[in-house]
C-alpha cells in the first residue's frame, strides 16, 4: 500500500511540538492505523511519542515529535520495507526579558470542542471535532490565541493527536492554537472531621506530547517530566465538586515539590463556565505564591462549544468577555511559548487592559534586588474603547494576599507610589472598573527566598464545657464549636465577634477555622439554588486574640482566610490563655465591592483549638 510521510523536513525551535504521520487524514487511515510501522529517531535531540497499543484509538501510522534540544536528527518511519524519511533541524529558541519592546496579544487558553463527557460518546461523535473550534476563532478573528483542551477523562489517542495535525494544517493563519487537554487529577481524601474532598482538580495542559488522568500528583507529573517547555494551569481552582462535599483544594503547600513547580505557570482567576465561583479563585492565588510557585493568572472561557448559551456563540471572544493577555515580541507559537514558560500574561475579567509597569526601575515580570522600600510606575492602555474598562480602583497585594495600599480616585492612565515593605517576597496589582471587573497585573519577585514550611504538631482541645459567644450580636454561637463543619453557623451580620470561654487556662498554639461548606446542588434538585449567596458568605479577614482575665487581650495573629476547600490553620506563638477572641472582619461579598454582593450574612463550618 501506498503511503505519504507528511513531512520530509522541520526546521523549529527547541520546546516545540509537532506531528509527523504517514497519512493519517487519508482513506488509508484505517488500515495504516493498525499496520507494523516501527518509528526512530536517530538523536535524543528529538524524542518520538508514537500510539501504538490495543485501544480502539490507539493507532501506528502517527507520531508526535518533541523537540528537546538544539540539533539535527532523522526520524525515520519503517512500513512493508520501505524507510520514509524526515529531516529535523532543531534551533535555539528566540527570547526576549520584560525590558524588551513587546505587544499584547489577547486570547484564551482554557476551552473545549465538545460538550460530551462520555468517554465513549466522545470518541464516535460526528460533530463538534478541533477544525470546528479552529474555523470559528480564525472566522471570528478577534483573538490572537486559543487552547483546545478537551477533559483528560474523554480524551483518546486519535483525538489529541488530531488536534496537532488540525492545528498544522490551518497553518498560516491569524491565530495561534495549541493542542492541549484539561488533565484530571482525582486525589479524594478525608479531613480529621471525617469529610470526603478531592485535593486535586483540573489542570490545563499544553505543549506538550502526553496527557493525564492521574489519580495522585506523582502520576500526574510523570506525564509531562520528559516535555521540555510544557504549559500548565491551575483551572477553577476553587470550583465546587460534583461528587465530594465542598470546593476542591490544590494543597498548594504540599504540592510545591520541584517538578510542579517548573510545570505550572498559571492559575485560572475567571472563567465563562460558572462565574458564580469566581468570586473566590482570586484568594489562594497568594496562597500559591506565598508556596514559592512562579505563575501569573489567566481568565478563559471554558467553553464546551455548547451553542445554547450567549446568543449561540460557541467560542472566542464573544462567549465570554473574560481574557489572558500575552505580552510577546511577535504573534507566533515560539513567542507565546517563550512569555507563558516566564510569567509575560495576566489575566483580566473584561480583556481590554494593558498594563506596564516597573519596580524599583525593573519591567515586571522581575526579580527585583532585596529592598525596604520599592516606587512604582504604572502605566495603563486598552485594546479598543469602552469607558467602562477604565479603573476605578487598585489594590497592591503582597505575601498573605494582604493589601498594602489601595489606590482610588487618581488618574490610571499613568501613576507612580512607593510601598515600604521589608519582608515581601513578592507583589502584584489587582484592579477593578465600575462594572467590578478585575484585571491582574503579572507580579513581580523581591529576590527574598521562600520557607519551605514544615508540618505543624498540634493537638485539638477538647471544648466540652467552653462557651461561645457572638459579642457583636450578643447571642450564643455554641453552633460553631460543635465539631460539625456540615452544621453551618450564620452570624446576624457581615462581622462576628466569637468570643469562646474555655473556663479555665490552656497552653494554646493555633486556632483551626473551618469554612462554611457549600455543595454543588443540580438544578433537578433545586432549580431555584445558587452558589452565589454561599460563596460571599465565606470569612476572609480575622485577627485573633488571648485573653486571662476576659478583659484584657493580647493579638495573636491577623491575616485573611483563602482556602475554602479545608481547614485553616492560624498559628501563634505557644500562649496561655482562658478566654479566645477571633474577630470575623469581612467576607467574600465585602472584599469584592463594587460587584453588589455585600450583605451576606458571614457563616463558618467550624471552629477549633489546637494545644
Amino acid at each position: 500500500m501506498a503511503a505519504d510521510l507528511s513531512c520530509k523536513t522541520i526546521t523549529s525551535f527547541c520546546g516545540d511540538v509537532l506531528p509527523l504521520h504517514l497519512s493519517f487524514d487519508s482513506q488509508e487511515h484505517k488500515t495504516l492505523a493498525q499496520a507494523d510501522i516501527s518509528w526512530y529517531s536517530d538523536n535524543t535531540a528529538v524524542r518520538v511519542r508514537d500510539f501504538a497499543g490495543e485501544d480502539r484509538m490507539c493507532f501506528r501510522n502517527g507520531v508526535l515529535l518533541e523537540l528537546c534540544s538544539v540539533g539535527n536528527a532523522t526520524v525515520t518511519a519503517t512500513y512493508e520495507g520501505q524507510e520514509y524519511t524526515c529531516a529535523v533541524t532543531v534551533v535555539e529558541p528566540k527570547t526576549c526579558t520584560s525590558e524588551e519592546a513587546t505587544e499584547y496579544y489577547v486570547g484564551d487558553l482554557h476551552d473545549h470542542t465538545s460538550v460530551i463527557h462520555g468517554h465513549d460518546d466522545f470518541a464516535d461523535r460526528d460533530c463538534e471535532f478541533q477544525s470546528e473550534y479552529i474555523d470559528y476563532i480564525k472566522k471570528e478573528n478577534l483573538i490572537d490565541f486559543g487552547v483546545i483542551s478537551d477533559h483528560a477523562g474523554v480524551i483518546n489517542d486519535t483525538d489529541f493527536f488530531r488536534g496537532f495535525t488540525e492545528e498544522r494544517k490551518a497553518q498560516p493563519m491569524d491565530v495561534i492554537v495549541f493542542p492541549g487537554v484539561e488533565a484530571e487529577v482525582t486525589f479524594r481524601e478525608t479531613d480529621r472531621f471525617g469529610i470526603l474532598h478531592n485535593n486535586g482538580g483540573e489542570i490545563v495542559t499544553f505543549n506538550s506530547a502526553g496527557y493525564s488522568d492521574a489519580k495522585s500528583f506523582e502520576e500526574f507529573i510523570s506525564a509531562y517530566k520528559d516535555s521540555p517547555a510544557p504549559v500548565a494551569v491551575f483551572a477553577h481552582p476553587q470550583i465546587i465538586g460534583f461528587s465530594t462535599q465542598g470546593v476542591w483544594n490544590f494543597s498548594y503547600d504540599k504540592n510545591n515539590t520541584p517538578e510542579m513547580l517548573r510545570l505550572i505557570r498559571g492559575i485560572e482567576m475567571g472563567d465563562g463556565s460558572d462565574r458564580q465561583q469566581n468570586l473566590i479563585h482570586e484568594y489562594v492565588y497568594s496562597v500559591a505564591l506565598d508556596n514559592g510557585f512562579r505563575i501569573s493568572t489567566t481568565c478563559s472561557s471554558d467553553s464546551h462549544g455548547n451553542p445554547a448559551f450567549d446568543g449561540g456563540t460557541r467560542w472566542g471572544y464573544q462567549r465570554f468577555p473574560g481574557k489572558t493577555i500575552i505580552m510577546a515580541r511577535e504573534k507566533s507559537k515560539e513567542a507565546f511559548i517563550d512569555a507563558l514558560r516566564h510569567n509575560r500574561f495576566y489575566g483580566s475579567e473584561s480583556g481590554n487592559l494593558k498594563i506596564r509597569y516597573t519596580v524599583n526601575g525593573s519591567t515586571a515580570p522581575a526579580d527585583l534586588v532585596p529592598s525596604d522600600t520599592y516606587h512604582f510606575a504604572v502605566s495603563l492602555s486598552y485594546f479598543h474603547d469602552d469607558l467602562t474598562s477604565c479603573p476605578i480602583g487598585c489594590r497592591v497585594i503582597s505575601d498573605g494576599g494582604e493589601t498594602l495600599l489601595t489606590l482610588t480616585d487618581i488618574d490610571f492612565s499613568n501613576f507612580s507610589f512607593d510601598i515600604t515593605a521589608p519582608d515581601a517576597r513578592y507583589f502584584y496589582l489587582r484592579f477593578v472598573d465600575e462594572k467590578g471587573r478585575r484585571t491582574w497585573s503579572v507580579p513581580v519577585w523581591t529576590g527574598r527566598p521562600f520557607e519551605k514550611k514544615g508540618v505543624l504538631a498540634l493537638t485539638p482541645v477538647s471544648v466540652d464545657g467552653f462557651t461561645v459567644i457572638d459579642t457583636v450580636s450578643g447571642k450564643d454561637a455554641a453552633v460553631a464549636i460543635d465539631g460539625d463543619p456540615a452544621n453551618t453557623w450564620i452570624a446576624e451580620g457581615e462581622t462576628a465577634s466569637l468570643v469562646v470561654d474555655m473556663q479555665s487556662e490552656y497552653e494554646i498554639s493555633a486556632v483551626g477555622l473551618y469554612p462554611r461548606i457549600i455543595n454543588r446542588v443540580l438544578p433537578s434538585v433545586d432549580p431555584k439554588w445558587s452558589a452565589l449567596p454561599f460563596m460571599a458568605s465565606l470569612a476572609t479577614e480575622y485577627a485573633l486574640s488571648v485573653s486571662l482575665d476576659g478583659e484584657h487581650y493580647k493579638t495573636c495573629a491577623k491575616g485573611i482566610c483563602r482556602v475554602f476547600g479545608a481547614e485553616n490553620i492560624i498559628s501563634f506563638p505557644k500562649c496561655r490563655a482562658r478566654y479566645m477572641r477571633l474577630d470575623l472582619l469581612s467576607t467574600v461579598g465585602r472584599d469584592l465591592a463594587p460587584r453588589g454582593f455585600e450583605g451576606e450574612k458571614l457563616a463558618i463550618g467550624n471552629l477549633s483549638i489546637f494545644a
